[in-house]
């Protein structure tokens, strides 16, 4: 990990959340259909522009994900500083 390339929720981020998405029986499932529906389809030209959307809708997708879970994470972290600051209120 590069310290000063990602951070420390990036890291978490990419190892696990995606990891995991990417190991699971749905997304197999979902890859290998969209797969074998792109293998049909006989025009090049219309198969290279629905992989470029593809491309594309997934980066979109993943830069959304990615932010979601790092407000979420650092609300996480947050609440959780928060509460331990005021259970040591007397």
């Amino acid at each position: 990990m590069d310290l000063l390339k990602d951070s420390i929720i990036d890291e978490l981020y990419n190892n696990v959340v995606v990891a995991n998405i990417t190991e699971s029986e749905e997304y197999q499932e979902n890859l290998k259909q969209y797969n074998k529906i792109l293998e049909n389809i006989e025009n090049e030209e219309l198969k290279q522009k629905l992989i470029k959307l593809k491309e594309l809708i997934n980066s979109m997708v993943s830069d959304s994900d990615r932010t979601t879970f790092k407000i979420g994470f650092s609300l996480g972290v947050k609440m959780v500083i928060e509460a331990l600051n005021n259970n040591n209120i007397k």
